[in-house]
């Protein structure tokens, strides 16, 4: 999901671009594994890890890096949080409205809410805080649960940001949100999850710290060690699969460490990987309008799920980003963030 500027300096890093790309694609291809009824597609895919579980994962370790150049020392954190809003929140509001739409104007199958929130969730990004049966449509409609996610780590980002001088402050800021989650899974209610990915965010920054600093080799060995000890020495089997985001999360961060390695010097190539970068946020939520507020809602046969899954996936993308998307993103940038005379 593009959610956060990949110039650094003034090059841009490819190697950030070309890892949002496999995260987003993975992501679609997970899902569209499980529409197909072929769920080892996937896998034949990506078989490191079952990679396209973990796209998200992906997502999340990518923005805290690029957080941390965001809010670097000068930057306003008023702007930090405008610039976050304009570019998530349209396109997450124009699928909400759609799924409202056609759920009560269409379908008519809105499930009953037991805790009388009903769109209230939605509209307020409650999702993974405010109570839920772990019914699908009220906990998780159209994909959206990572939204919420974001948010929350976008408006904890400064402080966190400020506080990690170092990377050895950063790497034990990460350990204390892993510890933060482990607390949570067992005191608070099982749908309080949203603090349950925020140390994917903190790699993320544990990386920045590490190019600062210019210990690359060293977090990258740190980072492995980790993946070692609680991947497979799993103390009996009892954090396993409490830490499996954190694994492929540390092996991303590895990634990201050298991920200036890869550059790019076709022209042709280049222009690609923006155009597939610049509509990867998009392509992320709208393949839940497809996939969830279209696909699911029909017995249709397989050729022409994958039909729609691709076809209809790809010009809504686009149309969406170039005639809603952009538009208002334009328009509040015009509000928000340039300074009038």
């Amino acid at each position: 999901m593009n959610t956060d500027s990949i110039i650094v300096g003034r090059q841009t890093d490819r190697g950030i671009q070309l890892l949002r790309i496999v995260a987003c694609v993975s992501v679609f291809v997970c899902h569209f594994a499980q529409r197909m009824n072929f769920q080892n597609f996937s896998q034949m895919l990506f078989d490191f890890s079952q990679l396209t579980k973990y796209g998200v994962e992906l997502f999340f370790v990518i923005s805290g890096y690029l957080v941390c150049f965001s809010l670097a020392e000068g930057k306003s954190v008023i702007r930090f949080y405008k610039k976050r809003i304009i570019r998530i929140l349209p396109l997450y509001y124009f699928c909400i409205l759609y799924y409202y739409i056609t759920e009560t104007f269409i379908f008519h199958d809105i499930p009953k809410d037991p805790y009388n929130l009903g769109w209230l969730r939605y509209i307020f990004c409650l999702n993974g805080i405010a109570p839920t049966d772990w019914n699908y449509f009220w906990s998780n409609l159209g994909i959206t649960w990572t939204i919420p996610v974001f948010l929350l780590f976008y408006l904890l980002a400064p402080i966190i940001v400020r506080i990690a001088k170092s990377v050895w402050i950063s790497a034990l800021i990460l350990i204390g949100f892993i510890g933060l989650k482990f607390l949570i899974n067992k005191t608070m209610p099982e749908y309080f999850t949203a603090f349950n990915y925020l140390p994917c965010f903190i790699f993320g920054v544990v990386v920045y710290k590490a190019k600062e600093e210019n210990v690359r080799f060293l977090t990258a060995v740190g980072l492995l060690a980790f993946v070692i000890v609680f991947k497979w020495i799993d103390f009996g089997g009892a954090l396993s699969g409490f830490l499996n985001d954190f694994v492929v999360s540390a092996i991303f961060a590895v990634m990201i460490l050298f991920s200036e390695q890869f550059i790019l010097h076709n022209r042709y190539c280049v222009k690609t990987f923006d155009v597939l970068d610049e509509y990867s946020y998009t392509l992320y939520l709208v393949h839940g309008i497809v996939f969830c507020g279209i696909i699911d809602k029909f017995e249709i046969n397989i050729f022409l799920r994958i039909v729609i899954a691709v076809f209809l996936t790809a010009v809504l993308t686009f149309s969406i980003h170039k005639f809603i998307e952009k538009p208002i993103q334009n328009y509040m940038n015009k509000m928000l963030l340039v300074k009038r005379k």
